[in-house]
């Protein structure tokens, strides 16, 4: 069922309200019963027909209307059926298909077998999960007396990106929505650092001083604040470390170097921290203007929802409702005394933000997902840069 939920109402049992017990012990009742049913083969076509009914309904009906009403029933019909499928599958497999009467070597393997399938049964269920509801959250406005508000830093991390990529985001970033004295953008500029401008290599050196020079002219053009460090230590979480012992706003806004913010970015999502103090971070979705290299190559992307839109619009959303929902390292505002007390942003993965956020979830502090567009960003170009970009998740 879609939720409204305002600031003042970020869940701290969100579990409970995700999901009842009640709901989830008649929900798995179900499902053990209508899997362990003997069945024909017509009944199994039936089956088919009505799940293969399901998907069509989904697909044309409320294709790009999710918040149509029925939307949310057909959905989750459609993921009681498919982990009832599944299960029916497993108790098949485990009753009448191991090789016990075999010998130990094949009885060996095929438990083993068994037991992988079991394993991928649990984490499907698992991935339906978050599924099964979804908050849809609404900004609160920000109080009326200037006076009120808090100072916001805007964080915009770079290495070695174009600068007419980085002036493009400057421009965007100071001219948000907010009182001046009480907005600082900064510049941190890694491809600048000490070590990289007294590289040993004379041509590399000379190359990072030229874009260090671009970079500092297009931050004072725009006022901005241009920070760099002594070395390249720790990537983008080293970056981010460092410009925390350099400035002193309340609330800080990230903003990857190639996202445009909307210019009510601020008033949109600072609302939710001034009604929850354990509040960490609000993220909002993703929006790519071009599509990625995969998209573009098979020329998908104007038919097929892409993998983003799957994460920002299902996953995180699903995710909200149990209190879940995480920081991307881009398009979102976060509080600094949360990083205080958890030691800055973690380095021991090349993913700090989802690391830095289950650390946060340690302490206590909450965290909310806005789902509403206020960024444009840009999707790797290339496909090594595409798999690069991969690559670094999946290690993290």
């Amino acid at each position: 069922m879609q939720t409204n939920v305002t600031p003042a109402a970020l869940p701290k049992n969100s579990l409970r309200h995700a999901l009842s017990p009640l709901r989830v012990g008649l929900g798995c009742l179900c499902l053990a019963y209508m899997a362990s049913l003997k069945a024909s083969a017509e009944t199994q076509w039936f089956a088919s027909v009505w799940i293969v009914l399901l998907v069509w309904l989904m697909s044309t009906i409320w294709r790009d209307r999710t918040t149509r009403p029925g939307y949310e029933v057909v959905r989750n019909a459609m993921i009681f059926l498919s982990l009832a499928m599944s299960l029916r599958y497993l108790i098949w497999r485990g009753t009448e298909t191991l090789p016990i009467q075999l010998g130990l070597a094949a009885a060996i393997a095929g438990i083993l077998l068994f037991a992988a399938e079991c394993y991928g049964f649990l984490v499907n269920a698992l991935r339906h999960l978050p599924n099964l509801r979804k908050t849809q959250r609404a900004a609160l406005p920000l109080p009326a007396d200037p006076s009120l508000l808090p100072v916001v830093d805007v964080y915009i991390p770079t290495y070695n990106e174009d600068p007419e990529l980085v002036r493009s985001t400057l421009i965007a970033a100071t001219q948000m929505r907010y009182p001046a004295n009480k907005l600082c953008v900064y510049v941190l500029d890694d491809g600048g650092t000490a070590s990289m401008l007294a590289d040993t290599d004379s041509l590399r050196a000379a190359a990072a001083k030229d874009r260090s020079n671009k970079i500092r002219r297009l931050a004072a053009q725009f006022g901005a604040i241009y920070l760099t460090r002594e070395k390249n230590e720790h990537a983008k979480a080293g970056n981010l470390n460092a410009a925390l012992t350099q400035t002193s706003g309340a609330f800080i806004v990230i903003l990857d170097c190639d996202h445009l913010p909307a210019e009510d970015f601020i008033e949109k999502t600072l609302g939710f921290f001034l009604a929850d103090h354990l509040l960490f971070v609000v993220q909002t979705p993703h929006y790519f203007v071009n599509p990625d290299p995969v998209e573009r190559n098979l020329a998908t992307c104007h038919h097929s929802p892409s993998e983003n839109d799957m994460f920002y619009n299902a996953i995180q959303p699903g995710l909200d409702a149990w209190g879940a929902t995480f920081f991307c390292g881009s398009a979102a505002m976060l509080r600094r005394s949360v990083l205080d007390d958890i030691g800055g942003f973690l380095q021991q993965t090349v993913t700090e933000d989802v690391e830095t956020t289950l650390r946060a979830f340690t302490k206590g502090y909450t965290t909310a997902y806005l789902n509403l567009p206020l960024i444009s960003g840009l999707h790797p170009e290339t496909f090594s840069g595409f798999i690069q970009q991969r690559a670094r998740w999946g290690q993290g």
